[in-house]
This record gives structure tokens, C-alpha cells and sequence, in this order.
């Protein structure tokens, strides 16, 4: 089993969490939670928790053999000198994973969080971190629920509702549609169906006839809209401001990636997991869209927002 694997196994494993609270605050709380989060989530506040995390896993590098991943590289870090790895904790702002191979656990810490994860920890590493945490201030417990869950913070849904008090209805539904425009409306129908497998829904014409609309089906009250007759060339590259690519959801990322394959589309990536853990490929239109096909499996942070936003609602219906 190589690291990738071990590491992706290992997320989907019972973790614990060194954090600011002793415990989960209850969806009942009616303490402010969100503002004392807030205050903590400071630049000032934020630096100090992450001392406080750097000294409790440099100590702990003293007994394991750490292996360290950040800012998106897929070479590890063999126990790097303990200024390179305070460095990797204060300074990115990608995910920190940290492996101890011969417990077989993971640390993870994000940018953003007020609590660090671990993963399967053993007994003695659990007892080690524990102790460690305890004296720079900190708690060691297992969450009932996933990670940064509405239900951990004390019921975020909830607390928007409450904000938008009077409003029986949530504003934004859904996503309805894309919109692009295209050289040929044709050669682009040709690739979102034949190569990408969309159903064409709809034309819409103008008074002279002429083509002017294409919707596409991508799932219920979700389309692609193609408008016809661009003629300027849009301007690209990583840095431009905008909207920058789509993102088309599939249940099986290796099948589809072999169906654009099969079709002769352009494929502009192999299959990749991104650092969300979601799994992806990207392909691009006649005119030069990027499009990421994108798979999110269950522990993909992206299905765990899913996943607790609808307990938080079904929760909330119950009310």
C-alpha cells in the first residue's frame, strides 16, 4: 500500500480533534459561538492557536517519525527540520498532513479551523497527544458528527435562519444554468453531446430564423445554456478575474474520463484527487472552456458539506 493510499484509507477512519473547546457546543446552545469562534479566527488569535498546535506536534515528533504533505505537494517531507515544519503549520494555506506511518494515523490541520483532526490514533498516541495538548491549554475529543458540522458549531444553518428572520423561503434555490458563448454553436452541440453526453432540452430562435439559444439537460432544473455567434476572444489564463471553468458532476470518474477518451475529446488531465479529496479530470470545449469533471466521494469535504447541510435541514423541518 503506498502513502497516497494509506492516507486516503485513513481518512475514512474514527478521528479525534485537538481543539480550542473541551467539547461539541449543542445545536441548543445559546451561548454566542459564532462570535467567540469569530474573535479566535483573527490573524493575531489564529497565529497563536497555531503555536500552540506547532508545539504540541513538534514535541510529538520527538517519539514518531513524521512524514509531512502541504501545500498541495505530492512528495513527503521525512521528518523535516522542526523550523521547516513550523514553517508548513504557520505559513500554508493548503491542508498540513502530517503521517506517522508506524502507528498508521494522520494529522490534519486547515487553514481557517480552530482544531486539528486525527485520524485512527493508537492508544499511546492518543494518550501522548492528549497529554501534550493539555499543556499548551488545549482538549483532545471525538466528535459525535463530522468535522466542522452545522451541529458542531452549534447549528450554523439555524443561526442563519434566525438571521433571516420573517423569510419563509431560502433565497437562492439552486444553480440553474451556465451560460456560454460560442464560435460555432454547432462544433460546441457536437462536443457537450457526443463527447460529454448532454441531452440537448430546447432551441430558441430569432425573428430571422436563425439560431440564437441551445439548452442542454445536465439534471433536473439544471442546464447548460449555448449562446451562438461569439466573435471577440475572451481572454484566459490563471490570473484572469471571473469565472474561470465549469465543473460537471459524475458518479463515476473513471467511466466517464473513458467515455470522453472513447469519443476523441481532449482530455487535459489525467484523473487526480484535488485537496478537497474529491476526484477530478479536466477536458475543454471547442472554444476553449475548461471543463472539470469532477466526482466527490464520501469523504470528499464537498459531500460532507452535502451531508450535514441536510441533516441541518432536516433537522430544522422537524422543528
Amino acid at each position: 500500500m503506498d502513502e497516497q493510499e494509506l492516507i486516503e484509507g485513513l481518512l475514512e477512519q474514527p478521528y479525534w480533534v485537538i481543539d480550542f473547546l473541551p467539547r461539541q457546543v449543542p445545536a441548543e446552545s445559546r451561548g454566542q459561538f459564532f462570535a467567540v469562534e469569530k474573535y479566535y479566527l483573527n490573524p493575531l488569535q489564529e497565529e497563536a492557536f497555531r503555536r500552540k498546535i506547532t508545539d504540541v506536534l513538534l514535541k510529538l515528533n520527538c517519539y514518531y517519525d513524521f512524514r509531512v504533505f502541504s501545500g498541495g505537494e505530492s512528495a513527503a517531507l521525512y521528518n523535516p527540520p522542526p523550523e521547516m515544519l513550523a514553517a508548513r503549520i504557520a505559513d500554508s494555506r493548503d491542508p498540513v498532513l502530517i503521517l506517522a506511518e508506524e502507528e498508521r494515523s494522520l494529522i490534519t490541520l486547515n487553514r481557517g479551523d480552530l482544531c486539528a483532526a486525527v485520524y485512527c490514533p493508537s492508544e499511546s498516541l492518543l494518550s501522548l497527544i492528549t497529554a501534550l495538548a493539555g499543556a499548551e491549554g488545549l482538549f483532545v475529543w471525538q466528535p459525535a458528527c463530522p468535522l466542522n458540522t452545522a451541529e458542531d458549531k452549534g447549528g450554523s444553518g439555524e443561526k442563519m435562519r434566525e438571521k433571516n428572520a420573517g423569510k419563509d423561503f431560502q433565497i437562492i434555490g439552486g444553480l440553474s444554468h451556465a451560460a456560454v458563448r460560442t464560435r460555432s454553436i454547432a462544433e460546441s452541440i457536437r462536443y457537450y453531446t457526443e463527447v460529454l453526453g448532454l441531452r440537448e432540452a430546447f432551441r430558441m430562435h430569432r425573428e430571422d430564423g436563425s439560431l440564437s439559444t441551445v439548452y442542454l439537460f445536465i439534471a433536473p432544473e439544471q442546464y447548460l445554456e449555448l449562446f451562438s455567434d461569439g466573435t471577440r476572444e475572451r481572454i484566459t489564463g490563471p490570473d484572469v478575474i471571473g469565472v474561470c471553468h465549469l465543473c460537471l458532476m459524475t458518479k463515476d470518474i473513471r467511466k466517464s474520463f473513458e467515455a470522453v477518451q472513447n469519443a476523441g475529446g481532449p482530455l487535459d488531465s489525467d484523473i487526480k484527487r484535488g485537496k478537497s479529496q474529491c476526484l477530478m479530470f479536466w477536458t475543454h470545449d471547442p472554444d476553449g472552456t475548461q471543463i472539470e469533471v469532477m466526482e466527490m466521494p464520501p469523504e470528499s469535504l464537498q459531500a460532507q458539506a452535502d451531508k450535514r447541510f441536510e441533516e441541518a435541514d432536516a433537522s430544522s423541518g422537524e422543528e
